[in-house]
C-alpha cells in the first residue's frame, strides 16, 4: 500500500524544482521522523512527493512543516503543524482507498490521488458551499462578491465549478430554507454567469412567487415554458398554474 501511495504522489511532482536546485536546497538523503511514507524514501524521490503535495493543495511546505523563506532553515521533522498531523491522517485515507476499497469496487485502473479531491486547494470545498458561508457570515452581497472573486481568480481551471448547475442548487437550497430573497439572488446570478435554463428559471419563478414577485414570476415562468421541450410543455403548465393559482 505504500508503494501505491507513493506512486500516486509521485504522479503530482515529478516536474523537478529549478528554484529549489538554484537555492541551493538538497532533500535529505536520511530524512527523519517518517511515518506514513516509505521508510527507504530518499533524496530526490522526496522531493517529487512534498513537490506533489504542495501543487494538490495549492500551498507552499511551510503550510505543514516549520519554516519560513529559505527551505534549508526549516525543521521538516517537527510535528509542531496541525497540517501536518492532518496529512498523515489523509495519506492514510489514500492507502486505504487505493490498496483495499478500489479494488473491492472492481477498479484495477483507477487511482486516487491529493488532486482527485483538493484540485489545487488547501481545503476542497464546493463552491456553493463557500457562498453560503459567505452569506451567513456578511450577506448577501458578500456571497455574490465572493462568487465574482473566485470566478476570475479560478475560472478555467478545475478547482471550483463555474459551470451551470451549482448556483442554482444553492438557490433552491435557499428556497428549501424559507431564504426566498436569497434564493432569487443566487438564481438570477446563475442566469447572469451561464444563460437561462428550464431547471434555473422554474426555480426562480418559485422562489419569486414565495417571495410576493408574482409579475416577475411569471416572466420567469413564460421564458421557461419557451424554451422546453414540447414533451414537458403540459407538465409545466399545470405546475406554473398551481404557484400562479390567487
Amino acid at each position: 500500500m505504500r508503494r501505491s501511495l507513493l506512486l500516486a504522489a509521485v504522479l503530482l511532482g515529478s516536474i523537478p524544482s529549478l528554484a529549489l536546485a538554484q537555492g541551493g536546497f538538497r532533500w535529505p538523503d536520511n530524512p527523519k521522523n517518517i511515518k506514513v511514507l516509505p521508510d527507504s524514501i530518499r533524496g530526490q524521490r522526496l522531493g517529487q512527493v512534498m513537490r506533489g503535495f504542495t501543487g494538490a493543495l495549492g500551498v507552499r511546505c511551510d503550510h505543514c512543516h516549520v519554516g519560513q523563506g529559505d527551505l534549508n532553515t526549516f525543521d521538516f521533522a517537527s510535528d509542531d503543524k496541525p497540517a501536518k498531523q492532518k496529512a498523515r491522517v489523509m495519506l492514510k485515507m489514500l492507502q486505504a482507498i487505493n490498496g483495499t476499497h478500489l479494488a473491492e469496487l472492481g477498479e484495477k485502473r483507477l487511482t486516487v490521488t491529493c488532486t482527485t479531491c483538493h484540485r489545487g486547494l488547501a481545503r476542497p470545498v464546493p463552491i456553493e458551499d463557500v457562498l453560503e458561508a459567505a452569506l451567513d457570515s456578511a450577506g448577501m452581497d458578500a456571497a455574490t462578491a465572493k462568487y465574482d472573486e473566485l470566478r476570475k481568480r479560478y475560472y478555467g481551471g478545475f478547482a471550483y465549478n463555474f459551470a451551470r448547475g451549482p448556483l442554482t442548487g444553492l438557490g433552491e437550497r435557499m428556497a428549501q430554507k424559507q431564504k426566498f430573497a436569497e434564493a432569487v439572488k443566487f438564481l438570477q446570478l446563475e442566469i447572469a454567469n451561464n444563460g437561462e435554463d428550464v431547471r434555473t428559471l422554474l426555480a426562480l419563478g418559485g422562489a419569486q412567487v414565495q417571495s410576493g414577485d408574482k409579475d416577475g414570476a411569471k416572466a420567469s415562468f413564460d421564458k421557461a415554458l419557451a424554451i422546453a421541450p414540447d414533451n414537458m410543455k403540459p407538465m409545466i403548465q399545470q405546475q406554473v398554474d398551481r404557484m400562479l393559482k390567487p
